[in-house]
Formats: C-alpha cells, sequence, structure tokens
C-alpha cells in the first residue's frame, strides 16, 4: 500500500480534477486486492493486468506498490477514448470509486506526477513523522477527553448533567 506521502500527492492531484482524496485512497486499497489476487495466481486478475500490458513485479522480482501500478494505469486510460470501456476498467480494477477518479487517471502519470511535486512545494504534503506525530496528539486530546468523561462520571454530576472544572478539581484534591 502506498505511503502517506504518496496518497497526498495523488490526492491534490485528483482534486485538480474534482475526485476527492478519500476516493483515492478507496481505489488504492481496491488495486491492492485485485493486485494481490494476480500474485496469488486468480487467473482472472492475472489475465486483466496482463492484458493492459502491466507487471505487478519490477525488474527485480520486487511486487510494485499500489501507487506507482496506478501511475501506469493511469496512462492507459489517458489514451482510452471509448467512456464505456474505461468506466469498465476503472470498476473492474479500483471498485465504484473507479468512477469518480476517471478524470483524474486520465490525466496519465506525467501530469500526475507532476502535479504531486506542486503539492510538496506548496506544502500540501506533510511527511509521515509529522502526520504520525499529529496522531499522537490526536490520541492523547481523545484520552484527556475519555478520563474527563470518567471523572464526571466517577465524581457525580449536578442533576442538571453539568459538571465544572473547579469542582473536578475539589474532587481530585479532596479525594471525593
Amino acid at each position: 500500500v502506498a505511503g502517506y506521502e504518496a496518497i497526498q500527492k495523488l490526492g491534490y492531484a485528483a482534486q485538480q480534477e474534482g475526485a476527492s482524496l478519500e476516493s483515492v485512497g478507496i481505489a488504492l486499497r481496491f488495486l491492492s486486492v485485485n493486485m494481490q489476487e494476480a500474485l496469488d495466481g486468480s487467473k482472472e486478475a492475472k489475465e486483466t493486468f496482463a492484458a493492459l500490458g502491466i507487471s505487478l513485479t519490477d525488474a527485480s522480482g520486487k511486487t510494485k506498490n499500489s501507487t506507482a501500478v496506478m501511475l501506469e494505469l493511469s496512462d492507459i486510460f489517458k489514451n482510452m477514448n471509448d467512456d464505456t470501456k474505461a468506466s469498465a476498467l476503472a470498476m473492474q480494477l479500483f471498485g465504484r470509486s473507479g468512477m469518480d477518479i476517471i478524470p483524474f487517471l486520465k490525466m496519465g502519470k506525467d501530469e500526475i506526477s507532476n502535479l504531486g511535486v506542486e503539492a510538496e512545494n506548496i506544502g500540501r504534503v506533510f511527511k509521515e513523522d509529522v502526520i504520525k506525530q499529529g496522531k499522537i496528539v490526536g490520541d492523547t486530546v481523545l484520552k484527556m477527553n475519555e478520563t474527563f468523561n470518567g471523572l464526571k462520571n466517577a465524581k457525580g454530576c449536578k442533576k442538571d448533567g453539568k459538571i465544572t472544572w473547579g469542582e473536578i478539581g475539589e474532587n481530585i484534591v479532596t479525594g471525593k
């Protein structure tokens, strides 16, 4: 599966064509499943990628990530003139979200890659360590909120269901 940075770049490019980061993420998950099925020997999945001229492994035999395969597929979509076939192929490879990202796919690998660089240059791409730190902060805030709720429940609320910070502090200090 693609990393955080790659998904953000793809999402930025998709937004230029009216698709969402969420649609791209869902499409990548669906594509990953199809890729794994082909690698596991599913005849239908193998034939689909082979018919498109898409290899799921690089020259050294290592499995390509879903982002790389999506970019290769985008060049195929860019050159497709039959909208019906493009829709059917998008659904087959990317699930329902494939329909949402067809205009994005039709940009082709070079334009999508260039937009990814643009996203990075304008500060739209957060590094993975920043995202991980943000998740830690979010988790901490959630824990604090749940602790507050637990204190309200444990120490009892007034009949109106409200308790003040002062009352919580007093209850903590007095042990009530």
